[in-house]
């Protein structure tokens, strides 16, 4: 037909024409990452890393889609800190840093070491929210990782605390776990997932959307804080679980030291105190204290429980009580409502907040010297799931 060879002339010059366009494109997109990644430091994956290898190519895939130029997450300050790393090292931010703790010590002491790690917070945050639901569903908050940064490297450390597979699901626990004489033993204290989740729910609830819940809640099963063994409803043997009050500038101090305690003869700034966080009912099982879950203070089965059901308090009294019972699931969230029956359980015979017997590092000393006895079967199963 007349005009055939035309049109197919023009339909190939089209063609060709999107192709260069697209070439184009890609090319800018390259180009504009080349200068981005020389820009700013790169990511590798450290060695040694304990944590499942689906987490670790997890994280490390985040970390390759990490823009610093995002302003959600990173500044203009943050910017040309991590640009300054690129182009001279991670030693050359170091001497910034000492140089801000020189000229700020007389406001803070610590103000560069402050900064540092805030722009480290900053970027662990921005790689925690790339990762995959999916992944955090599988994975955490047993697995985590931490960044490295070193000469012109972020290197991303990837571990998990101890899991094994037992009778009684996967357990977890750290190098410091803490030890029960009973009758059958000594047996060391380790958590089921489940336990941990509801262990969650209480101290680090945006465990999943926040790096930092989740580094709060590594830090509890890494070294797990003081423990007493002790009795629940039907003879049910479980451990009571003891965290300290932090200094003045925590919330937990706020709301049991000063709230609770009040005004006396301490210094009531000073980390010298811990709160009772609540209980584990636990299972023997060989040379473990298995925790099966954890019930917060109040809970059905705790002694703050049956403390409030034997009360004299009126019924309608009583009734809002075992309502606020449920809701007394966080430290750090609606602290005006669950403080008072906190201070009521207190006050009528369940000690909820109490001077500190021994500081964190006397305990985790005496404890690390235990745990010998379990590394060598357990080290097998450190990347298993």
């Amino acid at each position: 037909m007349p005009g055939t060879k035309s049109v197919k002339r023009h339909q190939k010059k089209k063609r060709k024409e999107l192709r260069r366009r697209k070439r184009q494109k890609q090319d800018a997109v390259r180009k504009d990452q080349w200068k981005r990644g020389s820009r700013f430091p790169k990511f590798k994956v450290a060695s040694g890393c304990t944590a499942a290898p689906e987490f670790t190519d997890a994280v490390y895939s985040a970390a390759q889609k990490i823009n610093f130029e995002d302003t959600e997450y990173f500044d203009d300050f943050d910017q040309k800190t991590w640009k300054l790393m690129a182009n001279y090292g991670f030693q050359h931010i170091e001497t910034l840093r000492e140089i801000v703790n020189e000229e700020r010590a007389e406001i803070n002491l610590n103000a560069g070491d402050a900064w540092l790690q805030e722009e480290q917070n900053r970027l662990s945050q921005a790689i925690y929210s790339l990762i995959p639901e999916s992944i955090k569903n599988r994975f955490m908050p047993h697995n985590h990782f931490i960044i490295q940064p070193k000469d012109k490297i972020i290197f991303l450390n990837c571990q998990r605390v101890i899991s094994q597979r037992t009778l009684q699901g996967n357990i977890h626990f750290g190098l410091n776990s803490p030890s029960l004489e009973v009758a059958e033993g000594t047996k060391h204290l380790v958590f089921t997932t489940h336990a941990l989740e509801r262990v969650c729910e209480r101290i680090a609830p945006r465990w999943r959307t926040h790096v930092s819940d989740l580094m709060d809640i590594v830090r509890f099963v890494a070294y797990v804080p003081r423990i007493e063994l002790t009795t629940l409803h039907d003879n049910q043997p479980a451990v009571v679980l003891f965290r300290a009050c932090g200094s003045s500038i925590y919330f937990t101090h706020e709301v049991y030291v000063e709230g609770i305690l009040g005004k006396q003869d301490y210094d009531s700034s000073q980390d010298y105190f811990e709160y009772r966080l609540g209980y584990c009912p636990i299972v023997f099982d060989g040379q473990y204290a298995v925790a099966k879950t954890f019930l917060p203070p109040g809970y059905k089965g705790t002694p703050e429980y049956g403390l409030l059901l034997n009360s004299e308090l009126p019924k309608t009294d009583k009734n809002k009580m075992l309502s606020l019972v449920k809701n007394h699931v966080r430290d750090t969230q609606r602290a005006e409502e669950w403080m008072p029956l906190v201070k009521w359980f207190h006050e009528n015979g369940v000690p909820q907040v109490r001077p500190r017997i021994q500081n964190n590092q006397q305990i985790h000393k005496s404890r690390f010297a235990e745990m010998g006895s379990l590394l060598t079967p357990t080290a097998r199963s450190w990347r298993d799931e």
